[in-house]
């Protein structure tokens, strides 16, 4: 079974996406004002 395709956007991308300043962007990343979704990454480096 083969992962769906996950459409990732940057977040100075997404501060432009949805029109909205770059240091609001984060101060509401920060905050947990934003609703998302957790990307995993399989590096494929694994730890000791």
């Amino acid at each position: 079974m083969t992962p769906a395709s996950v459409d990732v956007m940057s977040m100075d991308g997404l501060a432009k996406y949805l029109k909205i300043s770059r240091f609001t962007f984060y101060k509401l990343a920060q905050l947990g004002g934003l609703p998302a979704q957790t990307a995993t990454v399989d590096s494929g480096l694994t730890r000791a």
